[in-house]
Formats: C-alpha cells, structure tokens, sequence
C-alpha cells in the first residue's frame, strides 16, 4: 500500500524513471520473512518498473566473500555496499541507452 502511494506520488512530480529494488536477506535470519514478502510484492511489479534484484545478487555471493560485518546482520559491509554500487551502476547505464 505505501509503496503504491509512494509511486504514484513520484510519478506525479517527475518524469523519471523508476526502478524497484528487492533487498538483500541480510544477516539477521528474523527479518527474511518480511524481506521476502516485500521482495515477492516489488517483483510482482516487473511488468510496470525495472527490479534490481539485490536479493539475488547477494545470495549468489554470499559463499564467496562476506557481506555483512559480524557486528552488525543488517548493513553490508563495505565489500556489501560495493556491490550494490556495481548493481545500480550497471542498471542505470543500461537503462540511459
């Protein structure tokens, strides 16, 4: 519902275009309930805005390197946020063509 309302209220004042993005699980394993319940609803949404898929991308790297610091289960780590500053990168250079 807010997110909807929070849409509209973007289309409303800009042109711009709007990207979606589906959150990492993060470190905190109480919180993937609702993470995934979000990232189920803005993926839903594909066929209207653009999805990065950050929940995606993370679970692809969670193996190789760690993401998240062991003080903290919700904010990535540097290594985390370069990642999803590569993600949105790519994104937005792709969608200027």
């Amino acid at each position: 519902f807010y997110l909807n309302r929070l849409i509209e209220e973007i289309k409303q004042r800009s042109t711009t275009k709007i990207i979606l993005t589906a959150i990492p699980l993060t470190d905190d394993f109480g919180l993937h309930g609702r993470i995934k319940t979000n990232n189920n609803y803005v993926r839903s949404l594909s066929n209207l805005y653009t999805i990065t898929d950050l929940e995606k991308v993370f679970e692809e790297n969670r193996s190789k390197v760690s993401l998240y610091p062991s003080y903290d289960p919700i904010h990535p780590n540097p290594v985390g946020y370069e990642l999803i500053g590569e993600v949105y990168k790519k994104e937005i250079l792709l969608n200027l063509k």
